[in-house]
């Protein structure tokens, strides 16, 4: 019974995280901020210590968006930090989309373009291919951003090209 009841647990805290991030791309960054915050507290207390990661990059995320603050891309590099010490290469480019994405949310776009490189480097090395899509798609903004339009295109054009292969 115990496992299951911990599974269960476990469950419920990917589900609120999931949640939280839904808020977030719906632009419900105050609701996404509590959502976070029940995934974290679930999370830890059954010890689903990579959705406690995973959470605290969505919490950083919204917390950037809900106050248009720096102060959650610190969570969002505590998240990368924590992916990075549990050699989860997935959870580690997911953080550095978000910071990017966080990042041209806040008007730095040249750290933003920086954060989509290194995420760009770890789908190439580590197979994380999934992940090339959005990574793409984020860079070409920041690099829109930054004025740089012919590296935009070409940004834009491989993640159209990743998106498709997706299916």
């Amino acid at each position: 019974v115990g496992s299951v009841r911990n599974r269960f647990d476990i469950v419920r805290a990917e589900a609120l995280d999931l949640a939280a991030m839904f808020a977030v791309q719906s632009g419900r960054n105050s609701e996404a901020i509590l959502w976070a915050q029940r995934s974290r507290d679930e999370a830890r207390a059954c010890g689903a210590t990579l959705t406690l990661t995973r959470s605290l990059s969505t919490l950083g995320l919204a917390r950037v968006h809900a106050t248009g603050s720096p102060d959650g891309i610190e969570d969002i590099r505590e998240s990368f930090r924590e992916a990075a010490a549990l050699g989860n290469h997935r959870q580690q480019v997911v953080a550095l989309n978000n910071q990017a994405v966080a990042l041209n949310a806040l008007g730095m776009p040249v750290a933003a373009v920086d954060r989509a490189h290194e995420g760009l480097v770890i789908v190439a090395e580590r197979g994380v291919a999934e992940l090339d899509a959005p990574l793409n798609h984020n860079l070409a903004e920041a690099l829109a951003g930054c004025g740089r339009l012919r590296e935009a295109s070409q940004a834009a054009t491989k993640a159209a090209a990743a998106f498709a292969a997706l299916g």
